[in-house]
């Protein structure tokens, strides 16, 4: 692990500080789960890359949908409430769209290197923008946005400069 690139990281949660708003309207147990979401998904990612070289896709998404549902039904008597016909029809629309996102992204990870793939991840953030707007009128503050440029930035600086150094080790092996 080289400095420059600790130094990216330490820059990136800083952005993830700056994006969260300064406003009262803002939970910080809220952030503290979404980091920790970002944290896991993280997780989840690496996982299935080192995984997919062993593991068929079929067997990676259905063991991972297996684990969330038997969470979800040791919790679901402590958070359960009443729904409406149109949230159940939500929800398994949601679960539809999630379960064939999960066979993109493991597909995704088996064919491509993670430096093709990290600048196409953080397209996330735009889609994350565009849905917010288009389904709560959410408009990010400048604040958020600088914030999100800056893990954008220091993320995939980090991948380029792993890169590199990769490409100048091949070249002293030649």
């Amino acid at each position: 692990v080289y400095f420059q690139d600790i130094l990216l990281v330490v820059v990136g949660f800083i952005g993830i500080i700056i994006s969260i708003p300064t406003t009262k309207t803002g939970d910080i147990i809220g952030y503290l789960f979404c980091l920790l979401s970002a944290i896991c998904y993280s997780f989840l990612n690496v996982s299935g890359r080192f995984l997919s070289v062993k593991e068929s896709t079929q067997t990676l998404v259905f063991g991972f949908n297996l684990s969330i549902g038997v969470l979800s039904t040791i919790l679901l008597p402590f958070v359960w409430q009443a729904i409406t016909i149109y949230l159940i029809v939500f929800f398994l629309s949601l679960s539809v769209v999630t379960l064939f996102s999960h066979l993109l992204v493991i597909e995704a990870y088996k064919k491509c290197e993670i430096k093709i793939l990290m600048p196409i991840e953080y397209s996330i953030v735009v889609w994350t923008i565009l849905l917010g707007y288009l389904c709560w009128d959410e408009i990010p503050t400048k604040q958020s946005l600088f914030g999100a440029l800056i893990i954008i930035v220091c993320g995939i600086l980090v991948v380029f400069r792993t890169d590199q150094r990769n490409n100048m080790e091949g070249d002293n092996e030649k």
